[in-house]
């Protein structure tokens, strides 16, 4: 592939052109107003998550899936110590990590999350002559997660991508209803401003865990999350959106 080919390529997952192709996918909580519960989690657990994402693409195929944004709207606060604290860490493997537990908002091959109704244009409209004009489109290969997670022993192979410290409590809720995390996996890891991380006036939380260079086929990104001195989690609706393009050799 020519250098210019590859420039538009990566220019466009940055904006709309693919998006206008069908290869940005968005997936949200099913019930507005109703999230999911959180991991039981007190530390780092490898076999313990709060969001996955599944690249079910077959082992031989290209398609790598590019998370763009996750939010994270805290709908039931946690019950935790004055002393407790939000944290998170950032996973990406190459095999399948979900095991049982959480919502599955996305299902494998669905077109419901991919633009609506817009996406019958795409694969099915036939003008007159027969001659098919619309672009490809294809569904998901994602399969999203989002809750009380277990997931499978780590590979060898894991990598970690990311940590951060979201929030500390204020009282013994550490998150307020309202509160938003919003993880931008953008070029840059300027995230803009953002709250105190304590605070018990509802806020926006902005966390920059980078570029993902992508979850291959057969692949997993996991985020776990765990609050210190919790004895119930917080509940989050969820918000995702995502990349599927084909990565190509140099």
């Amino acid at each position: 592939m020519d250098a210019l080919t590859s420039a538009k390529l990566l220019a466009g997952t940055q904006g709309r052109w693919l998006a206008s192709q069908g290869q940005y996918f968005k997936a949200i909580s099913p019930t507005i107003g109703t999230g999911q519960l959180q991991p039981a989690a007190t530390a780092f657990s490898a076999t313990s998550a709060g969001f996955l994402v599944q690249n079910t693409a077959p082992a031989t195929s290209n398609v790598f899936v590019f998370p763009d944004l996750l939010r994270l709207l805290t709908s039931v606060v946690d019950v935790t110590s004055a002393a407790g604290s939000l944290q998170y860490a950032i996973s990406i493997d190459n095999i399948l990590r979900y095991s049982s537990g959480g919502t599955q908002l996305v299902t494998p091959g669905t077109y419901a999350n991919n633009n609506g109704p817009t996406q019958t244009s795409r694969i099915g409209a036939t003008p007159l002559g027969g001659q098919v004009t619309s672009g490809k489109s294809y569904g998901p290969q994602a399969a999203v997660f989002a809750g009380a997670i277990v997931a499978t022993a780590e590979s060898a192979n894991v990598v970690r991508i990311a940590r951060g410290f979201v929030k500390a409590g204020a009282a013994t809720a550490v998150m307020v209803v309202g509160d938003e995390v919003v993880f931008a996996f953008s070029n840059s890891y300027d995230g803009g401003s953002s709250s105190t991380k304590v605070g018990t006036t509802a806020s926006i939380y902005r966390q920059s865990p980078g570029l993902v260079g992508g979850i291959g086929p057969q692949g997993s990104m996991l985020i776990h999350l765990w609050e210190l001195l919790e004895t119930t989690p917080p509940t989050f609706e969820t918000d995702f959106g995502w990349w599927e393009v084909p990565a190509y050799p140099v």
